[in-house]
């Protein structure tokens, strides 16, 4: 049960009606985690303008969603491993990728190291050990 209500979209301000229509653009739906956010435009818009800030970074869109995988996966959050699993799909990830990486494995050594460090960031608490670290900077 949501603590905080959802915003019905035909309540939405014009600067959240145009941040949902990106939404809808992009996921062909608004999922209920921006539906409240959007409770605070600025918040909405504050989340949605970092996610296109970390787009820019060095890995791909793909690495960041097996990222986002193994992270919900760690979390036991059942609604972003459905939504980053229909995300992944999109992205081109196979169905085993998809398992694979809710597991942090990946046939390649890169990605399977950044996945092995995500798991360690979220189990552990930030609190890695260097050769984590190291195998994913090595690769």
């Amino acid at each position: 049960m949501n603590r905080i209500a959802q915003l019905d979209p035909i309540q939405a301000t014009e600067k959240t009606k145009q941040l949902f229509e990106r939404l809808q653009m992009k996921f062909g739906f608004v999922p209920d985690l921006f539906s409240i956010l959007a409770v605070s435009p600025a918040a909405l818009e504050g989340y949605l303008t970092f996610g296109e800030a970390l787009a820019g970074g060095s890995l791909n869109f793909k690495i960041r969603e097996q990222i986002a995988l193994v992270v919900a996966e760690c979390n036991l959050c059942s609604y972003c491993l459905n939504l980053h699993s229909l995300i992944a799909a999109e992205v081109g990830l196979t169905e085993k990728e998809i398992t694979n990486a809710r597991h942090s494995n990946a046939t390649t050594e890169k990605t399977d190291a950044i996945l092995k460090l995500a798991r360690s960031i979220v189990v552990q608490r930030g609190e890695i050990n260097d050769a984590d670290l190291e195998r994913t900077f090595q690769n």
